[in-house]
């Protein structure tokens, strides 16, 4: 059964794995911006291989307490919106088990011009995995695995 479109922007925060697209996310992002929006800006990150220990990743495992990574995220969000005077900054961050080339976050800015909307994008990417305590685990070909500090 395909998913319905959404209607509105969800709260950033930890999401099941393929509850939300990329595309849905845009075609809400384009609706509700604002006439002075000059800049949309995005970033999507991946599970990949080799992983953070050099090895052949199979599969990627994300978990995160979601109470306390959706509220870190929608504060860290909130505070870059207002540092550089965004109308929208939200990121989405998905919980499973992930492939290599399979989409793991996303983050989303929206702002008057360039320059402020590609360093917010910067900062929220710099902080959400901290701010989050995302925890990841690699699996590796050999069938070992390994949780990741960084």
């Amino acid at each position: 059964m395909p998913k319905e479109a959404l209607s509105k922007l969800p709260a950033s925060g930890i999401y099941r794995k393929d509850s939300l697209s990329y595309e849905d996310i845009m075609n809400v992002v384009l609706k509700i911006s604002k006439a002075s929006t000059g800049a949309i800006a995005t970033y999507v990150g991946l599970a990949k291989s080799p992983g953070f220990a050099r090895r052949n990743v199979e599969e990627l495992q994300i978990r995160a307490e979601p109470n306390y990574t959706d509220k870190a995220f929608r504060q860290v969000c909130d505070e870059v919106k207002k540092k550089f005077n965004l109308q929208l900054a939200v990121i989405y961050h998905y919980e499973g088990s992930f492939r290599p080339r399979e989409i793991l976050v996303m983050v989303v800015v929206a702002g008057k011009a360039r320059p402020e909307t590609f360093s917010a994008l910067e900062e929220l990417v710099s902080r959400f995995k901290p701010a989050g305590h995302i925890q990841k685990r690699e699996v590796y070909e050999n069938g070992k695995s390994e949780w990741i500090e960084k």
